[in-house]
């Protein structure tokens, strides 16, 4: 679906530079006692190369007019399906890894158009 409403005039290098900056460092979901507990902590080199992925992804369809949050949600099951821990007891927190990242990103870019 597009989004025709809001246009964004970040470039090729603000994703990138954006996408490396953010892809150091994961936030991981960890279960105690039924309780959750996330923590931040430096990326693998896997890892890294699957965030900066999915948010350089996110930011290049977003930029061409796809809608935001459905992007944003598919770039979040993008890095799910690609970890094989994502069933385990502590796992990557997709939502905080990289459906945040993204829209926190958006909001600090002006509109045009």
């Amino acid at each position: 679906m597009r989004d025709t409403d809001v246009k964004y005039t970040y470039t090729e290098e603000d994703i990138r530079k954006y996408s490396e900056e953010h892809s150091m460092y994961v936030v991981e979901r960890s279960f105690e006692n039924g309780r959750s507990e996330d923590i931040k902590r430096e990326a693998t080199e896997e890892e890294r190369r699957l965030v900066f992925l999915a948010i350089a992804g996110a930011l290049s369809a977003i930029r061409n007019g796809y809608d935001r949050r459905s992007v944003a949600s598919a770039a979040e099951y993008f890095l799910i399906w690609s970890n094989p821990g994502a069933a385990d007891e502590t796992h990557i927190n997709t939502y905080d890894t990289i459906y945040n990242p993204v829209l926190d990103f958006l909001m600090k870019q002006p509109k045009c158009c």
